[in-house]
């Protein structure tokens, strides 16, 4: 039983440190990629590794095979987080009992959760229980139905996903390591993955709000003086 133990414990650490290598090496290289891109053009110099991130970026944001994949793996996520928070507004919810566990496998001769966040969980998360009663059900109620309409994707897969990092740093392994990863590859994919949704009207809508401020921004009277001198 020891042993079993012992090995599910060294099994969830080792996931969870994947998951966060991933998850983190994903996003440096998507924030560092258009910097990198710049310098090998001036440079003259292409790197392996920058062509497979640029033909994977351009795979996940540009191409319609990936849009109905993403769309397939979008809904996936949007039901299991809808139903997840579903079931916790109508069923009731405290999360004072998820949270005094985390808090108590942070302690002892092998934590499963890092003791900055047991610390964080026992002199914040705790003592707010209410709010997060509030937040966790809703929050997981709009993640799913933004994911599943297709509206706003990209901002509820990265809500999604900053929600399974907690319940990863706080044990809690299940299908939260999985459901990340494709979290990661719904928010690299930006725009495309809520092409088959109502992010298709919604965006471009809102893009010309945007527009349409800037056309009707008023002209600096001094400018518009030295266009006249100017002709």
């Amino acid at each position: 039983m020891l042993e079993f133990t012992k090995f599910e414990f060294t099994k969830n650490v080792i996931i969870k440190i994947l998951t966060i290598v991933i998850y983190v090496t994903c996003i440096v290289k998507n924030i560092t990629y258009n910097k990198d891109i710049k310098d090998d053009h001036q440079t003259n110099k292409i790197h392996p590794m920058n062509g497979v991130v640029n033909m994977f970026n351009n795979f996940l944001r540009t191409n319609k095979v990936a849009m109905w994949f993403l769309t397939f793996l979008r809904i996936y996520l949007g039901y299991k987080w809808i139903t997840a928070g579903w079931h916790k507004i109508t069923g009731g919810f405290d999360a004072a009992g998820f949270l005094q566990g985390a808090i108590a496998k942070s302690t002892g001769e092998a934590p499963a959760v890092q003791a900055w966040w047991g610390t964080f969980l026992e002199h914040v998360a705790l003592p707010n229980v209410d709010i997060f009663n509030f937040l966790v059900p809703y929050g997981e109620f709009l993640v799913g139905l933004g994911l599943i309409l297709g509206t706003f994707t990209t901002f509820a897969a990265l809500m999604g996903l900053v929600m399974n990092a907690a319940f990863l740093f706080s044990g809690t392994v299940s299908t939260n390591a999985q459901m990340l990863l494709l979290e990661v590859l719904i928010v690299v994919a930006a725009a495309n993955a809520g092409k088959i949704g109502l992010d298709y009207y919604v965006l471009p809508y809102i893009r010309g709000l945007f527009h349409k401020k800037e056309e009707i921004r008023p002209v600096n009277p001094t400018t518009k003086h030295n266009l006249k001198h100017t002709a």
